[in-house]
């Protein structure tokens, strides 16, 4: 913390944002690579032509900023101006495709930053009527904005080495076990791997079909909470996926040191433990009195509010935002206190 907050004494220099802005665009534009194949296998003709600007536009930004000379070290302020520009301009850049779905730019644009920043509010009213580029592209966003487009560069880009060192300021190091921010960024991508494919692979085994595994997997172990459907859970007919579902929230809740460090004796962070309890505790407790509260609606079977009463609660708690049943359809009780769970997630 001491070395942090020394970096912060100087001013920004803008040869080393200019820099590394231009590297962050070369792994925008590799990560735009998968919405571009996806239009192109829907045959999309006007959004493939949009995402290849996109990549060729950033490709170009990060090859001339690349080049410029700079300190190989990168203060705690820089980094932090890095990232707060790179969310914004990510969603800047990633709303020009989206127009090609009919939204206006400004549409385009909060759905772009609700992606990024795993928030999930959207301006959609019926996404189902939306091609699939478009959907997938929203949760994809929401996937790898969950990590944190800093992950991924340190991850798969940066060499190891003070530049590393440096974008990595918000680094619990004591959670570092392999040493080194390169490693422990690859760490952290490869768990987020692993449980976004035991994600699609577990909806599948429930019923849900290989696009829908896929869409809400990407928006649940985000926690972004994105669906593809107006009804969101509630459109889907197996019972068993929105449970699925939710446990793929609260996997992507807990934070991913737990699950390395699960497998080395002694070694787990006492606050990865209590956070664990700490969500499955809370989802519990506010599960009951939504249960009690969803028995207040005409006609609701106590079997029904269960059912209702867990998945809302916990998607509230993993901050997710799934719903199964239409909000205009709770008691306002209900309303405020899934409000209250989502602060307290």
């Amino acid at each position: 913390m001491a070395n942090q907050g020394s970096g912060l004494i100087y001013a920004v220099r803008f040869s080393v944002l200019a820099k590394y802005f231009g590297q962050l665009c070369l792994v925008i534009a590799a990560l735009t690579i998968l919405p571009l194949a996806v239009s192109l296998f829907d045959a999309e003709t006007s959004t493939t032509f949009r995402y290849a600007v996109v990549i060729f536009a950033l490709a170009g930004i990060g090859a001339f900023l690349g080049r410029i000379q700079a300190p190989l070290n990168v203060q705690a302020n820089e980094a932090m101006v890095l990232v707060a520009f790179m969310f914004f301009f990510t969603s800047l850049v990633m709303s020009f495709p989206l127009t090609a779905s009919g939204l206006s730019f400004s549409d385009a644009l909060f759905e772009a930053v609700s992606g990024i920043t795993t928030t999930g509010l959207t301006t959609v009213k019926n996404p189902e009527d939306l091609s699939p580029t478009f959907l997938f592209t929203r949760a994809f966003m929401q996937w790898y904005g969950g990590l944190g487009i800093l992950v991924f560069s340190l991850a798969l880009f940066f060499r190891p080495g003070r530049a590393a060192k440096g974008l990595g300021v918000t680094e619990p190091k004591e959670w570092d076990l392999v040493g080194g921010t390169k490693a422990h960024a690859r760490r952290t991508l490869s768990v987020y791997a692993v449980l976004s494919g035991a994600g699609i692979l577990l909806l599948l085994i429930t019923g849900a079909g290989p696009f829908d595994a896929l869409l809400y997997t990407l928006a649940s172990v985000s926690t972004g909470g994105f669906a593809p459907y107006a009804a969101s859970l509630g459109a889907l007919n197996n019972q068993l996926v929105p449970f699925s579902v939710i446990l793929v929230c609260l996997a992507g809740a807990i934070p991913l040191s737990f699950y390395p460090t699960s497998f080395k004796k002694g070694a787990r962070p006492k606050t990865d433990v209590l956070q664990l309890f700490g969500i499955l505790i809370m989802g519990t407790s506010a599960s009951l009195l939504l249960f009690i509260s969803l028995l207040l609606i005409p006609g609701a079977g106590w079997i029904k509010a269960l059912h209702h009463a867990s998945i809302l609660a916990f998607s509230a708690q993993t901050t997710a935002g799934f719903s199964i049943i239409a909000p205009s359809q709770l008691h306002a009780a209900s309303k405020l206190l899934l409000i209250l769970t989502m602060i307290v997630g």
